[in-house]
């Protein structure tokens, strides 16, 4: 992983440059991956009912760009509001599959004022247990400094 502080600024100056959130959210998922050299990033927003997809990057687009709140590993982070590892997603039922080749999958909150979740960076591997507790502190902060994303108009 490159100089952590870099990227946070990266993903800082994302934020702050302007577009509409699918854009900004397509930066910053972009600048993740490539800096940390990570499979594939995704970013969702999550409304009271529904987890939708607001940017991707990697080799194919996800399979569910828009499911329930309560579905998939997503679903379980949503309501647990905390990052989620999974070594091998082909031994968890929960897993919705997303990307045809990826094994191994970590998703982290970002959380609102209020502490509910507005949004998660889920980060897919090809490789199973491709996550360390350094890649979750890493990518809370990146989703702390990405919470305001999910208030901005045009999200769902």
């Amino acid at each position: 992983m490159n100089n952590e502080q870099a990227v946070l600024d990266e993903v800082g100056a994302a934020m702050n440059a302007g577009g509409t959130p699918s854009e900004i959210a397509k930066q910053i998922a972009q600048t993740i991956r490539l800096s940390c050299g990570y499979g594939s990033v995704s970013i969702y927003a999550v409304t009271q009912t529904e987890i939708i997809a607001l940017a991707w990057t990697g080799g194919e687009e996800p399979a569910h760009l828009r499911f329930a709140v309560t579905k998939g590993l997503t679903g379980v982070v949503v309501k647990e509001r905390a990052a989620l590892v999974v070594g091998n997603v082909s031994k968890d039922p929960r897993y919705l599959v997303a990307f045809t080749k990826m094994r191994s999958e970590m998703i982290v909150p970002a959380l609102g004022q209020g502490g509910e979740v507005v949004g998660t960076i889920n980060i897919d591997s090809e490789r199973e247990n491709a996550f360390s507790e350094k890649d979750v502190r890493f990518i809370e902060e990146c989703a702390k400094k990405i919470a305001a994303l999910f208030s901005m108009p045009g999200i769902a």
